[in-house]
């Protein structure tokens, strides 16, 4: 296989985490979680700040949406475990893959990403 071959797009999303039989929460609802982590230059802290295109773009949706809550920073492992368990659970950006398809509901794409 050549080099060519070997490279996949990777789309990066935000995945709104309902378990199966978990009920739905309203988009407008403030009883959401949301999370990120950092990945430069999609979502980072600096100097305290959270900054990046997701960031952006989440803060867009916020605002149309008028959803008050605001973004966590947390480690990774940490996050997509909340995602995973807790209805109304809001992480981004996250890798979209065969795998994850199934298990969230995903809204975006917010940039893609090549891997080899």
């Amino acid at each position: 296989m050549g080099f060519g071959k070997a490279v996949r797009a990777i789309t990066l999303v935000a995945a709104l985490g309902l378990p199966t039989g978990a009920p739905a929460v309203s988009h407008a609802d403030d009883g959401l979680t949301i999370i990120t982590e950092n990945y430069p230059p999609l979502n980072y802290l600096e100097e305290d700040q959270l900054k990046g295109a997701a960031v952006d773009i989440v803060r867009a949706v916020k605002a149309r949406l008028g959803v008050k809550t605001p973004i966590k920073v947390l480690p990774w492992a940490r996050g997509y475990n909340m995602l995973k368990t807790r209805p109304g659970t809001v992480l981004f950006s996250t890798t979209r893959s065969a795998k994850r398809e199934a298990q969230f509901k995903w809204v975006g794409p917010l940039a893609e990403k090549k891997a080899v």
